[in-house]
């Protein structure tokens, strides 16, 4: 599947601006000039060097030097080789390869829509927690202070049609995502409201899991990334000490890219739900095992097992975007050499897959320049593929 650049606004780019993460990672959000439209990108420079690989079985009974060299020669046989920097597999919880390209263990990226992956999760937690009332609340009851500007429709889009994008809410694929031109994204995103009527089909909007954010704010009374360092970063071990949350303005473009750790915020300093939150593979390979061991990690429940479950489940067809697919809460549900698969998908080559029967876990992390117009980014069907025809075949079903 080839996307749209799905992380630009109105003319293709990404908006970046703000201030630097301070004191332990908090920020305060200064407010973007009214009708700005600065626009920017990311650039990720050309790979370098020759690709190199850690192997092992790890007592999985995965021969990690051929899974490297099918992998690679895969790889080769594709249009985007030099992009993808990192590829991590993971069986039984023993790690089997890994595999740098022009790039470190330590260098981390913009994860893209693997945010919307991440903020489902924290959904799901703050669910268990009783800090939001059910799937069927009401967005008007979700962000009360933001009511007035629903108009009845929108008020009535229910937490499960966010989660399913099934909220109506227009495509973002094929438009341009216009309310980053504004001053307030919440409140221009409920003021545009959605363009057919909610529950009925899968629509890919970007604006629904930003929508998420906030109602995570309202929830808990906290930021979401001090919410996501207590209750899921932390407990995995992932490092969000000093993490930098710019606003997605330009003249922050130095601080996003000079970060180990970034999740950039809003205008109103409302943390990007559907992109830019920036992590190492190692960390996104935590993510994929906590899933696998059905929400738990080194013995604690981390993550609600029946969450977990229902996040992973098909609840609408998504055919029309991934063929073949169906989607759960912010989870892409697929198959993988005939089994059952899910994945946290991002644009341009960013994946985390998890294949359950065969205690698989498969992170990838790519690069690409969001400078162009029409940039060669990875394709998500290519590492679909890849996981589907060399890495599941290798391991055997526990």
């Amino acid at each position: 599947m080839r996307r749209r650049w799905l992380v630009g606004p109105i003319v293709g780019a990404l908006v970046l601006s703000g201030c630097t993460a301070t004191g332990g990672g908090s920020s305060t959000a200064p407010t973007a000039p009214a009708g700005s439209t600065q626009t920017t990108a990311f650039r990720t420079g050309p790979a370098t060097g020759a690709a190199s690989s850690t192997m092992g079985d790890g007592g999985s009974g995965v021969v990690g030097e051929s899974l490297a060299l099918g992998v690679t020669e895969y790889l080769h046989g594709t249009a985007f080789s030099t992009q993808v920097r990192a590829v991590l597999v993971q069986v039984n919880g023993k790690t089997v390869l890994e595999r740098y390209s022009g790039a470190t263990a330590v260098e981390s990226r913009n994860v893209a829509s693997v945010t919307k992956s991440v903020i489902s999760t924290l959904i799901g937690i703050a669910l268990s927690e009783h800090r939001i009332r059910g799937l069927d609340e009401r967005l008007d009851h979700l962000l009360p202070k933001f009511a007035d500007s629903m108009r009845p429709v929108v008020a009535a889009i229910t937490l499960r049609q966010l989660l399913t994008m099934t909220a109506g809410l227009p495509d973002t694929r094929a438009a341009d995502l216009t309310f980053l031109a504004a001053t307030d994204w919440i409140r221009e995103i409920l003021r545009q409201g959605n363009d057919h009527t909610p529950g009925l089909s899968f629509a890919y909007a970007d604006t629904g899991p930003h929508l998420l954010s906030a109602v995570l704010v309202q929830a808990t009374g906290e930021s979401v990334l001090n919410y996501a360092r207590a209750k899921l970063f932390d407990p995995l071990g992932i490092d969000t000490t000093g993490a930098a949350e710019p606003v997605a303005f330009p003249s922050n473009l130095a601080v996003y890219n000079m970060a180990g750790v970034a999740w950039p915020v809003d205008p109103q300093g409302f943390q990007t739900g559907w992109n830019l939150l920036k992590l190492a593979p190692r960390e996104l390979l935590k993510l994929g095992q906590l899933f696998l061991d059905q929400g738990r990690w080194h013995g604690r429940q981390v993550v609600p097992a029946s969450w977990v479950h229902d996040a992973t489940t098909g609840h609408v067809d998504a055919g029309s975007m991934t063929p073949g697919s169906r989607y759960g809460y912010l989870w892409w549900v697929v198959t993988a050499d005939g089994d059952p698969a899910y994945a946290a998908l991002g644009y341009g080559g960013q994946l985390i897959e998890v294949v359950p029967s065969r205690g698989l876990v498969v992170v990838v992390s790519s690069a690409y320049d969001l400078s162009e117009t029409s940039p060669n980014v990875v394709d998500d069907s290519v590492l679909l593929d890849m996981v589907s025809t060399v890495i599941a075949p290798a391991v055997s079903r526990r």
